[in-house]
């Protein structure tokens, strides 16, 4: 997980950048932050209005409930973000996953970014040292995180340990595609993750999914479902004429 513009560990971010986080939203903590995840009393500075909140919505740039302060993360501390791992937007930052052209500083390679994945560390896929093959043969998968329910769509190598990890972490595998390429893997992911964004349904914030697993690639189950996501990459897959399912 990170947080602004470095990657965050949830018991040593420093209370002088947590208050930087409520100001930006028009808030003040009333006690110290312990973690991400312990509520801690707030007030708004708008309207006066105190709660408990959990600071890592804070962080996410949610602000006060009674006034309607829910406002977006600044395109400053997105800026930051990207320039921790050397990119650069192109256009401003809509929200966390909606994919924005990027331009790496190193390379110059152009792309769409998602700003989650920027958030969590991810810099430019054309020069990284992640080690996830953009030639090499690849593949797409849907996972399901079963309680509450979430579907997570991500790619992986040719081998297993990715879809491993999250088997130990509680996810079931739902269906496993074979692709020629990692660049087919990335291309179709951003599709689905497209596709979800069109029915409006609620994506994961990082608390919802297990640790070290992406939250921009995962959304809870209601407006989207498993059967109409499989559905629609098949379909996908078909259309590529890639019709390798793996079990």
């Amino acid at each position: 997980m990170c947080g602004i513009a470095r990657r965050a560990d949830l018991h040593r971010t420093p209370q002088p950048e947590w208050d930087e986080r409520a100001a930006a939203v028009g808030l003040v903590w009333e006690g110290d932050v312990v973690n991400a995840l312990a509520k801690t009393p707030v007030r708004c500075l708008a309207c006066d209005y105190r709660w408990d909140v959990v600071p890592a919505s804070v962080q996410q740039g949610y602000g006060c409930p009674r006034c309607g302060g829910n406002l977006p993360i600044p395109q400053a501390a997105w800026d930051e973000r990207a320039a921790a791992v050397g990119i650069v937007w192109e256009a401003p930052v809509l929200s966390s996953p909606t994919k924005t052209p990027a331009r790496c500083l190193t390379c110059g390679y152009r792309w769409d970014a998602r700003p989650g994945e920027v958030q969590q560390g991810h810099g430019c896929p054309a020069c990284t040292d992640r080690g996830f093959d953009y030639a090499g043969p690849s593949r797409l998968y849907l996972a399901l995180l079963p309680d509450p329910p979430i579907m997570k769509v991500g790619v992986s190598g040719e081998g297993r340990a990715r879809l491993d990890v999250h088997r130990r972490r509680g996810w079931g595998v739902v269906n496993v595609w074979a692709l020629p390429t990692g660049r087919d893997a990335v291309d179709l992911e951003d599709a689905v993750v497209g596709w979800w964004q069109d029915q409006s349904p609620v994506f994961c914030e990082r608390y919802d999914v297990p640790a070290g697993d992406g939250f921009t690639e995962s959304v809870h189950v209601g407006r989207v479902d498993v059967p109409g996501t499989l559905k629609f990459i098949e379909a996908l897959v078909s259309d590529d004429g890639r019709d390798q399912a793996l079990p």
